[in-house]
This record gives C-alpha cells, sequence and structure tokens, in this order.
C-alpha cells in the first residue's frame, strides 16, 4: 500500500479514519512497558487482519520514534487533526 493517501474524514465517520494507512491517531490507554502514556501521538504504519490491529510508531513532537508498537483497533482513536482532513 505505499504511496496510498488518506481521504479526508468528517467527525461522523471518526472511526473510519483510523483504518487508512498513515493515519494520525491516539493511543486511548497508557502501554508503559513501551514508554507511551493515554494520548500519545501515533502513525499508522501497518494494517493487519483487515484492521483488527494495526503497527503504529509513535513519536515525540520533534518526530523521533518512541516505539513502534502492534495496538488494537479498539485501543486507537484517530486524531482530531486527522478528522478535520489534515488542517
Amino acid at each position: 500500500m505505499a504511496g496510498a493517501k488518506l481521504k479526508p474524514c468528517s467527525s461522523e465517520h471518526a472511526e473510519a479514519c483510523v483504518r487508512e494507512l498513515y493515519s494520525d491517531v491516539l493511543l486511548k490507554v497508557p502501554l508503559p512497558s513501551n514508554a507511551l502514556t493515554a494520548g500519545a501521538r501515533g502513525v499508522v504504519v501497518h494494517v493487519h487482519a483487515q484492521g483488527e490491529t494495526y503497527e503504529v510508531e509513535f513519536m515525540t513532537p520533534a518526530g523521533e520514534t518512541i516505539a513502534v508498537v502492534t495496538v488494537a483497533e479498539d485501543k486507537l482513536e484517530p486524531s482530531p487533526q486527522e478528522c478535520r482532513g489534515g488542517d
């Protein structure tokens, strides 16, 4: 799926935003074993099993990788920026 483009989404379709490759997402729960707190921002880099789990790269605000983690769909939510269409 290299080069996949995100489609802008509206708030009523927010959950669908998570399912796109390269989507900005927020972590709903802490993952202390990976030094991640709830609200950590990441980018979907791989979709497993038709969206059951996602490989997400979590980064610092400066863009440095903190961790790349496989996360269940119910532990992620689209970032507000993603659901505004990337403004």
